[in-house]
């Protein structure tokens, strides 16, 4: 069920790609805006935190994904073997 789970963590990763984009439009609201600088450095931290999350599941994501394709190949050349 290696697949299942490599799905499921492409869904997580897919989630926090639509969340930064979400985070990038709200500070540059805040900058059109001219909001306090300290308030901008507070809530870039925030989406500093939400980046490396989201690039550690999209790491894991990758690793789940290459291991399914791996599976798959062992598996074709088993049954291509015992022909």
């Amino acid at each position: 069920m290696v697949y299942v789970g490599a799905i499921d963590l492409s869904i997580k990763a897919a989630r926090y790609g639509y969340g930064a984009s979400e985070d990038i439009l709200k500070i540059l609201e805040q900058i059109e805006q001219n909001t306090n600088h300290e308030d901008i450095s507070a809530f870039l931290q925030n989406i500093l935190l939400h980046a490396q999350n989201a690039h550690r599941t999209v790491d894991d994501t990758l690793d789940k994904f290459r291991s399914v394709r791996q599976n798959l190949f062992e598996v074709r050349v088993s049954l291509l073997l015992k022909r």
